[in-house]
């Protein structure tokens, strides 16, 4: 299906301040897959190659039992770079 839909962009702003609150919370496996999970669709729905690459090199890191630090700095500063561009909602 080519149908192009435009993004709600509270929604959006929602979604990204969830992600936010997620990945400042605890780092648990359980944690990590959840978010890389929920904001590998937010990625998608927004047409966001950066976060994308961001999202799957986490949950690469995950898979491979490496240290997920820089990853998870990495998301959540691109997640909250995101936010600021969306403004206050």
């Amino acid at each position: 299906n080519d149908e192009h839909v435009d993004p709600d962009l509270v929604a959006y702003h929602d979604d990204l301040t969830h992600a936010a609150q997620v990945l400042s919370a605890s780092r648990n496996a359980d944690r990590i897959d959840y978010v890389t999970q929920f904001l590998a669709g937010v990625a998608h729905s927004a047409d966001d190659s950066d976060m994308q690459r961001a999202v799957t090199q986490l949950s690469y890191l995950r898979e491979n039992g490496a240290p997920t630090d820089i990853g998870i700095a990495k998301l959540a500063s691109l997640v909250k770079a995101r936010l600021a561009e969306a403004g206050p909602m």
